[in-house]
Parts: structure tokens; sequence; C-alpha cells
């Protein structure tokens, strides 16, 4: 039952242990309901489905009454300023230049967990466990939070001191009795709200987010916020937000680059990046299946499915004056795919909004 055991089973595989919990009602669930019920999660109404797992993540697997909250440092700091200039291509989120990292991170955590259990209770072991990555509904920022190994920041993204915020989280459900590693944190009050001083008076990722998305602290506005248009949205995206997207392809990592807790962020060395560094906007607007297949094909950008990348694309051709636009155009008209011909509709809301902006 040795934390040390399980510590150094997680760091030969470049997992950061955050600790043990056991669990028990969310004491930021009252908060995520009120951010449900005043729309911000967008259309992302998923997110709504299973209250009572969400509220206690206990039911989930309740005969395992343990579990490890672990980290995987995906992203390093890069420089950001704000610039007039955007870059030569639209940015991809650096999560998403990566090989899919949810199998990965399922068979490292088993990899690990059949190492730890095998080690501390020896190879006739009964215990069981159950790896979680992005596949139940948890509130697994909360969970990190107990662990007291971090906190979540105004960006609402859990920030682990002296590693920040480029994190995978991932949960396993374990039968084994280990201690809990914050105790006096698993003695949630519904009546308070989530702490909010580890951030100090630091505000970069409020003043940095380029479309308002985190005006209030501590709370992300979905319906604002470019990652959500860009990955979870299957409609039209509104123009006003439509600039950002000559800086940023897929999602959007600006409220990471600009916090001062991932200065000294380091990706592990598991995942691999498979997206090109440059993408070809006139390829993916007019991109089939196959090459959709080719280019993206077990990575994270896959979320948005071919018709989002295509959408963004063409956004993105518009926004940088790209020099093939008259004959993706063409090609978008004549395939008469709804999305992206109302896509192209929109052209000429843009620039009448751009002129009076």
């Amino acid at each position: 039952m040795s934390l040390h055991q399980l510590k150094s089973s997680c760091n030969v595989r470049d997992i950061l242990l955050l600790g043990v919990v056991r669990p028990q009602p969310d004491p930021t669930y009252s908060a995520f309901r009120q951010w449900l019920k005043a729309g911000k999660h967008g259309a992302m109404s998923y997110l709504e489905n299973y209250p009572e797992m969400r509220h206690n993540p206990a039911l989930l697997e309740p005969a395992m009454p343990r579990v490890i909250v672990c980290a995987y440092p995906y992203g390093s700091k890069t420089s950001y300023r704000k610039s007039s200039a955007p870059p030569p291509t639209p940015r991809v989120a650096q999560y998403a230049r990566l090989k899919d990292y949810h199998r990965y991170l399922k068979k490292v955590g088993a990899a690990m967990m059949d190492s730890y259990l095998r080690d501390a209770y020896g190879s006739s072991h009964t215990h069981s466990y159950r790896v979680v990555v992005d596949s139940a509904p948890i509130l697994e920022k909360s969970l990190a939070a107990q662990t007291g190994a971090g906190f979540i920041g105004k960006n609402t993204l859990f920030i682990r001191p002296n590693h920040g915020s480029f994190l995978f989280l991932f949960e396993i459900y374990t039968t084994a009795l280990l201690p809990p590693t914050h105790e006096a944190q698993q003695r949630p009050d519904e009546s308070s709200p989530p702490p909010a001083h580890s951030c100090g008076s630091c505000r970069r990722c409020q003043v940095h987010c380029p479309t308002g998305a985190l005006d209030q602290a501590y709370t992300l506005d979905a319906t604002k916020c470019l990652a959500y248009y860009t990955i979870e949205h299957r409609g039209l995206i509104p123009v006003q937000y439509w600039p950002h997207l000559r800086e940023y392809y897929f999602g959007c990592d600006i409220c990471q680059l600009v916090c001062p807790h991932n200065r000294h962020a380091q990706a592990a060395h598991g995942l691999k990046q498979v997206i090109p560094t440059e993408l070809d906007l006139a390829e993916l607007a007019c991109m089939d299946h196959a090459t959709y297949v080719k280019i993206f094909a077990g990575t994270p950008m896959t979320r948005a499915k071919r018709l989002g990348l295509r959408r963004n694309a063409l956004i993105a051709m518009h926004v940088s004056n790209h020099p093939h636009q008259a004959k993706v155009h063409t090609f978008i008209m004549a395939e008469n795919t709804p999305l992206l011909v109302q896509t192209l509709h929109q052209r000429h809301d843009y620039d009448t909004w751009q002129r009076q902006e």
C-alpha cells in the first residue's frame, strides 16, 4: 500500500502522480450546474448527461473506493505576444498535434497499475482497477484539485505548480485501499465556491484571451471561445470570431502560453507529433475522406469531423486573403455541401462587419 511504490511506478512512465482521493460528492458541482444553467457550455449538451455521476464520482465504480489521479505532460512553453502580424499558417493547439492520447494513456495507466499491484501485493493479488481517460462523466479537474497537488486557475484549467497546465488528466479507479493524499480536501462544502486565490492578482489569461471567453475569472464561456467554435461547434461560426482563425485553425493555446505557471512546462516523450507544422489550407478546404484519413486519422483533430475542419480552412483562407481562394470557392460551390456553401455566403457579412469595426 506504499504511495512511494506507486509514485515510482508512475515516474518511470513520465506520469505525474497527483494523488489519491476517496470519491464522494463533488464540492464544485453546484457551480458546474449554474454554469450549465447559464448556457455557457454552448451546444455541448452531453455535459448535461449523467448529473448524478458528475455530482458523485463514486457512482462510476461503487466497488472501487479509491481514485488515483494522474497527469501526463503534453506541451511546452513557447513565446507568445499580441501582434498584428498573424503566423504564416494558422496554428493547431499543442494537444491536437499529437497521436490520440486516449488509447496511449489507457495503456500506460494499465501498465503502471499492473506493475504497482504486482510489486505491492504480489503476483497473486485480487485487486482490480479501471483507467478512465476522458471516457466517463466525472469532473476530473475537481478531482485533480482535491489531491492537493495543484489548483484550478482563472483559465479554468488544472495547474500544477512547476509543471503548469499542459497536462492530460486521467484517473484510475481501484479496489486497492491506498491512503488519500490530501484528506482535508475530501470534506466538501457544497455552499462554498471553488478556491479562487491560487492565481493571485495575475490576469494574463484573461487579458490575452482574444475573444473574451475568460472575462469572468475561473469561468469559461464556451460560446465565446475559439477552441469551442473550431472543435466542438458543428454549425456556422459567427463572423466576429473569424479574424482569430488567422492565428488558430484548430483549438487555442493562448491562455496557457501566457500563464506564468507554464514557464517551465516540458512535454513527456511518449506521444509523438504527427500533424504537420504547416497545413495547406486549400488542400484541407477541399479534402475528400481519403485525404482526411491520411492526415488526421488517430489524432484528436478528428473531434471536429472532416466537415468542421473544411469549414475552418475556408474561414482561415478568407481572413488571411489566401491566394487560392477563387479556385477553392469554385470547387465548394460545385460540390454544394450546405454548411460549406453557407460559410462562403457569410463572407459578405464578415466583410460588412469588418468595415464597421
